[in-house]
C-alpha cells in the first residue's frame, strides 16, 4: 500500500474548509478477498461552530443543529448523503447522518445516542463515500465489471460486514457488483445501489473470486486528510464475544500502541499470555494473501503494558503498523451487559 498526504489548510470557523489532500492506493490480488477502507473526506463544504441543537421539532431520534455561521443553504442539499462530525464536544470524533436541512439547520440522526450538542461545539459536514463515487462506474479499475444480475454472471463482488449481529465470525450480510453503469446489490429483484453508503468507520471487502479474473486490480482512494480526532462504536454482547469491523481511518500506517485502545479504555487488556487469559482482541488480515474467506493473519492482545502477538512466544507487538485503507476486527470479551464503548483516537497526538 501507499499513502501520501499533502498539505494544505483548515479552519475550523470557515463555512467552506480546505483539509490536506492525500491519496491511498492498495493492490487487490486475484482470486482474493481484500480488506479496504476509505479513510479520506469524499468531500467537505462546512465547517463551523455549533449555535443551537435541539430535539425539539424534530423527528423521534433525530436532533436539529444550527451553526454559529450565516449560511443560505439549498433545502435538503445535505440529506441523506451527508454527515456532521463533532470536532469539539462530548461527542467528539462521532459522526451523525444528516436526514434532512433547510436553509439555516440541519436535521440529524443520533444514531441512539443522547444529544449532547451544546454552544461552541465545533463540527463539519463531510459527505459520505458511495458505491458509485468511490468506484464510479465509468471510470474506475479497481472492480471487474459482471456481465449481468445471474450469479455465474458476476466478476467483482463488493462484501459489507455484518455490524448488527451478535456474536463472532459473522459472514457478510450485503452483496454488491458492478453491471455497466449501474451498482446493484445480489438481493432480490438485483435493486440499484449507486448511493449506497460506505461507513467512515468500517471496512468492506473487494472480493476478485471469479476464476475469469487473473490479474491483480488497484484500489486508490483520494480526498481530505482528516486530523481530528474519531469516536468509534464499539459493540459488547452480553455473555458472549462480539467481533467489530472497523478501520483506524486514517491515510497512513498506525501502530498498535497508537491506536488509543488503551488509553481510551475501549479495550480490554488480558490477564496474560495463555488463551484462557485473554480479553480483547485484535484480528488482522494479510491482504497479500491470497484467498475469500481467510483467516486472521494475526491476532493480538494486550497484557502486562504491552501489545503482544498470539503467536509462539507471545512476541511484544507495539510497533506492528496496521496499514492505510486496512480493515480489521476488535473482538470483544464477554460483557457482562451489553453497554457500547466509544473508542477515540486522537491524530494530533500520534
Amino acid at each position: 500500500a501507499t499513502a501520501l498526504v499533502g498539505i494544505g489548510s483548515t479552519s475550523a470557523f470557515a463555512q467552506v474548509a480546505t483539509p490536506p489532500v492525500g491519496f491511498n492506493s492498495v493492490t487487490c490480488p486475484a482470486g482474493s478477498d481484500t480488506r479496504l477502507s476509505a479513510p479520506l473526506c469524499a468531500e467537505q463544504p462546512f465547517a463551523g461552530a455549533v449555535n443551537t441543537a435541539t430535539t425539539t421539532g424534530a423527528p423521534a431520534g433525530q436532533a436539529i443543529v444550527s451553526p454559529t455561521s450565516t449560511v443560505a443553504w439549498t433545502v435538503d442539499q445535505f440529506a441523506g448523503l451527508y454527515y456532521i462530525k463533532v470536532e469539539v464536544g462530548t461527542h467528539q470524533g462521532m459522526y451523525f447522518q444528516i436526514m434532512a436541512n433547510d436553509a439555516s439547520s440541519l436535521t440529524v440522526d443520533l444514531a441512539g445516542e443522547t444529544l449532547a450538542l451544546t454552544n461552541g461545539d465545533t463540527f463539519k459536514i463531510c459527505k459520505f463515500w458511495t458505491l458509485s463515487t468511490l468506484f464510479p462506474p465509468a471510470t474506475q479499475t479497481t472492480i471487474v465489471p459482471s456481465l449481468g444480475t445471474l450469479a455465474f454472471q458476476r466478476r467483482t463482488e463488493v462484501l459489507i460486514p455484518d455490524v448488527a449481529s451478535t456474536g463472532i465470525n459473522l459472514a457478510p450480510n450485503r452483496i454488491f457488483y458492478l453491471v455497466g453503469t449501474d451498482w446493484k446489490e445480489a438481493a432480490a429483484g438485483n435493486p440499484s445501489s449507486n448511493n449506497f453508503i460506505i461507513p467512515p468507520d468500517s471496512f468492506f471487502i473487494v472480493r476478485h473470486g471469479n476464476s475469469n479474473i487473473v490479474n491483480p486490480t488497484t484500489y486508490t482512494v483520494v480526498g481530505g486528510v482528516d486530523l481530528t480526532p474519531n469516536t468509534t462504536i464499539l459493540k459488547v454482547a452480553n455473555g458472549e464475544r462480539q467481533d467489530n469491523a472497523v478501520t483506524h481511518g486514517r491515510p497512513v500506517p498506525v501502530k498498535l500502541v497508537d491506536l488509543d485502545l488503551i488509553s481510551s479504555a475501549a479495550f480490554v487488556p488480558s490477564l496474560g499470555n495463555l488463551a484462557f487469559q485473554r480479553r480483547d482482541e485484535l484480528l488482522v488480515y494479510d491482504n497479500a494473501a491470497s484467498g475469500v474467506n481467510k483467516a486472521p493473519a494475526a491476532v493480538y492482545f494486550y497484557a502486562a503494558g504491552n501489545w503482544k502477538s498470539s503467536a509462539a512466544g507471545n512476541p511484544i507487538s507495539d510497533d506492528v503498523e496496521i496499514g492505510p485503507s486496512q480493515g480489521f476486527v476488535i473482538r470483544k470479551y464477554n460483557g457482562a451487559s451489553a453497554s457500547d464503548i466509544p473508542w477515540t483516537q486522537d491524530f494530533a497526538t500520534n
